[in-house]
């Protein structure tokens, strides 16, 4: 299993052996899982907005002028017409 802050990155220690202690406690004392919540699970459509903020950070033309030949500038397109193909 793997936790996240609320702020997107790994939990400090601290937030870490909170969630160890809570654990202890619910594995020591028996309480029962909580059933499972289908409705409470959602897919998310994150490739567009993900390939929409990478076109407003890069500059795409700059890249080409340099010549970099990785793989996220080989095709000479932004993301959006390159990542399609690939």
């Amino acid at each position: 299993m793997k936790f996240k802050a609320s702020y997107g990155s790994s939990p400090l220690p601290s937030i870490v052996a909170q969630i160890e202690t809570e654990l202890e406690v619910v594995l020591g004392n028996g309480i029962p899982a909580l059933p499972p919540r289908g409705d409470l699970v959602h897919s998310l459509g994150v490739r567009a907005p993900y390939l929409e903020t990478i076109e407003k950070l890069v500059d795409w033309g700059r890249l080409r002028d340099a010549g970099t030949a990785s793989s996220w500038t080989r095709c000479m397109a932004p993301p959006a017409a390159c990542c399609a193909n690939c």
